[in-house]
């Protein structure tokens, strides 16, 4: 699924989550390490449209992340 040589595209951030969610085996530490990449991305682009795109996704992986905490 993802090549090491490089870095993850969003839309590989968004398919593990979604993955990881219809299988119920998303760990609070993937969601944590897809919320921190995300970040990094985001200081380096500029393209405001890439970074509404990078925002809505690490949106989502925080929601799920409080979903979990919440569960315990």
């Amino acid at each position: 699924m993802h090549d090491r040589g490089r870095p993850w595209t969003h839309i590989e951030h968004l398919e593990a989550i979604r993955h990881g969610l219809l299988l119920g085996q998303i760990s609070k530490k993937r969601l944590s390490d897809i919320v921190k990449a995300l970040a990094q991305q985001r200081e380096k682009n500029i393209d405001p449209a890439l970074i509404e795109i990078i925002n809505d996704i690490e949106l989502r992986a925080k929601v799920e992340l409080a979903k979990l905490e919440m569960i315990g």
